[in-house]
């Protein structure tokens, strides 16, 4: 696994265990009491040992790149990540204590979480590590069986 998938892989981890923390699911306290922590912890030490110092590399190819999707897409995820950084260290040290910094901090960690997401998708395009590829075996063996595909016939759908 690339460098870009382990960190792609380490964001989808940080917003489905922030997401899970949110109010709508409703999950229990026992839950939340594993899911807060662990969120805390890794996003104190993975953020600042592995996303930011390759988001810093990563600075000079969006200078070079002529590809204006990727440009765009790289400075929004930049400034989306700064905001989560931020957010989230006053939640940590201050936390939301329901006046107006501690709510607007704790939603826009929460919202901003969407358009991250999207950002990240768009930047990497076919490099995510969630697209399914016609090259893995392991993906052409579980969509034939699923589809109920014999295996010449897959191979011979193949493109």
């Amino acid at each position: 696994m690339k460098k870009f998938q382990r960190i792609e892989l380490y964001l989808y981890f940080m917003v489905l265990s922030g997401l899970l923390l949110w109010d709508v699911f409703a999950i229990s306290w026992e839950a939340v009491r594993l899911i807060l922590p662990v969120h805390i912890i890794i996003s104190l030490i993975l953020l600042p040992a592995s996303v930011i110092p390759f988001m810093l590399s990563h600075r000079e190819l969006l200078h070079r790149s002529n590809r204006p999707v990727k440009i765009w897409t790289g400075h929004i995820f930049e400034v989306l990540l700064w905001s989560f950084l931020v957010s989230g260290l006053y939640l940590f040290l201050v936390g939301n204590t329901g006046d107006l910094i501690g709510r607007v901090a704790y939603w826009m960690h929460l919202w901003l979480t969407f358009p991250l997401t999207v950002a990240l998708l768009c930047h990497l395009g076919r490099r995510s590590c969630f697209w399914l590829r016609s090259e893995a075996p392991a993906y052409r063996a579980v969509l034939a069986s699923s589809l109920n595909f014999s295996r010449s016939r897959w191979f011979s759908l193949k493109q």
